[in-house]
């Protein structure tokens, strides 16, 4: 299990850094790009983070974004605010468009 977890994070790390790429360029393809990418790496770091606290994969699929936000919030925050919350809110809701 060591041996996974830095691969898996550095997954989400390049997708983030791929995003950030794409944000330094002012058009629509890259606008879109950079939401996809910002968006997929919080959706995998919350699997990620959801998977290492018993929460299955199989559970996991079956929850909507926003789900996994509140599981999130519940399990590893005990209830705490999330930081960029309504900024999180915001980027799913983009990215749905």
């Amino acid at each position: 299990m060591a041996e996974k977890i830095p691969k898996r994070l550095f997954i989400i790390k390049d997708l983030f850094s791929h995003g950030v790429q794409h944000a330094y360029f002012d058009t629509k393809n890259d606008r879109r790009l950079a939401i996809i990418s910002f968006h997929n790496s919080i959706e995998l770091f919350l699997r990620y983070a959801l998977n290492t606290k018993s929460t299955s994969n199989n559970e996991l699929d079956k929850m909507k974004f926003e789900e996994k936000i509140d599981e999130f919030k519940n399990k590893l925050l005990r209830n705490k605010e999330l930081p960029y919350y309504p900024k999180i809110q915001d980027l799913n809701d983009i990215r749905n468009k």
